[in-house]
């Protein structure tokens, strides 16, 4: 009865590890941010956290004529900056992720090339960013996330482009979920 019981106890705690292992990475992120950091939550419940990754430091960001608190918690392989609302709702309203130690939950990463998105559902929105020489690049499937490649828009340019028009090469520096 007693290997029984241990051989029983040993897959449970088996089973517990997989469970772990599967989507509770404090790296892995969802639609609504990562493990301890969500959009809607208490800007203040981020000023606590206990970000054992790297520092953590306030920051106030200022632009466009708005000014708004930041936190931007550091790892070894880039920031992670949490904002929040410019309204002053002290509630998280965007995080920006520039560290490939966070991959998205289908498994999208810092430093992927464009051609990877294409793996996503959905319509493609593509908003280019002049001023930050950023394209922001969404799927109408997963609205909330936002990838970022380098891009510089080319003077006269007027027609549409496509997510098929862009270097498939072109790395993600950014991802931004709001």
């Amino acid at each position: 009865m007693g290997i029984v019981h241990s051989w029983k106890k040993i897959s449970i705690l088996v089973a517990l590890a997989s469970l772990a292992g599967m989507g509770c990475s404090p790296y892995l992120l969802k639609d609504n941010g990562f493990r301890g950091v969500e959009l809607g939550n208490d800007f203040e419940s981020v000023q606590n956290l206990n970000w054992k990754a790297g520092a953590k430091r306030d920051t106030l960001f200022n632009e466009g004529g708005y000014q708004w608190r930041g936190i931007i918690l550091e790892t070894e392989n880039g920031p992670v900056l949490v904002e929040e609302s410019f309204y002053g709702e002290k509630k998280v309203n965007r995080i920006r992720v520039e560290s490939d130690k966070f991959r998205t939950k289908f498994d999208i990463t810092i430093g992927d090339p464009v051609s990877s998105l294409q793996q996503l559902p959905g319509e493609w929105v593509l908003i280019p960013l002049p001023e930050y020489e950023k394209l922001d690049i969404s799927s109408e499937a997963h609205p909330t996330f936002h990838f970022l490649i380098p891009w510089k828009q080319t003077e006269g340019i007027e027609e549409e482009i496509t997510i098929t028009d862009l270097d498939q090469t072109l790395q993600v520096v950014g991802i931004v979920i709001m």
